[in-house]
């Protein structure tokens, strides 16, 4: 990952590991789902052809990060993001204690400098992004953020993350299947608006997503958009 859009690890182990733990524990497993670029195209309305030399942020990856290496094969570079890093054993050290923690966190930070063509990916939650301000072109999330979110605050932080580390003129693309959901989202997306950023959301009927044990036929979803504007506005707040 490139060190210019990140900040210390140190800081967000100290900042954030009570959180991240009971993060964990609350959900036991890591992902099993995993999507291409050309259902990303379809979810979210994502301009492909757009991508070529954009700095992306995927929010919750999948399972084997297919999106992000089809999308770097298109010129992207694409840092994914995942609480569960995709290591063996990962849960079980993360609560054994301090040591376990410490010796985890070093594997994340030798694994996140090893060399992976223009796409990285790293541990981290949507609430509290790990990068510098105005640091992405696109930022995506297929059944992510804020679909995994049920608290009101975490949805209004996760958004403002998003708006925070869009370059000016960048968008974000989001996708959600929970309708009892809305009114977070709509809440957290009239916050946003009401700080010069342009939020969109719509309600559509998707065609079949993915056969297999998470096949979903024909349900409604909601398809949200982030845009910031060309010049600075009042979303900057890490350095």
């Amino acid at each position: 990952m490139p060190e210019s859009l990140s900040e210390p690890i140190e800081e967000i182990v100290n900042r954030r590991r009570e959180e991240f733990r009971k993060f964990v524990e609350k959900v036991p497993v890591g992902p099993v789902t995993d999507r291409s670029l050309s259902e990303y195209q379809e979810l979210l309305d994502l301009p492909i052809l757009e991508l070529k030399d954009k700095t992306v942020l995927d929010i919750g990856s999948g399972k084997h990060e297919t999106f992000a290496k089809e999308a770097a094969q298109k010129g992207a570079n694409v840092i994914s993001i995942n609480p569960y890093l995709k290591f063996p054993g990962y849960r079980e050290e993360l609560l054994k204690g301090p040591d376990a923690w410490e010796r985890f966190v070093a594997r994340f930070r030798a694994k996140a400098k090893e060399p992976n063509g223009n796409r990285s990916s790293i541990a981290a939650l949507g609430q509290d992004l790990p990068f510098k301000d105005e640091v992405f072109d696109i930022v995506t999330s297929v059944f992510a953020v804020p679909h995994y979110l049920t608290d009101e605050s975490d949805v209004v932080r996760s958004f403002d993350e998003i708006a925070r580390v869009l370059k000016p003129g960048g968008k974000a693309f989001l996708i959600m299947q929970k309708e009892e959901m809305r009114p977070l989202v709509e809440r957290a997306a009239r916050e946003l608006t009401s700080r010069g950023l342009k939020t969109k959301i719509t309600y559509d009927i998707l065609k079949d997503i993915r056969k297999g044990p998470f096949y979903v036929k024909g349900r409604e979803g909601e398809r949200i958009v982030i845009e910031k504007p060309e010049k600075d506005g009042p979303t900057s707040r890490r350095t």
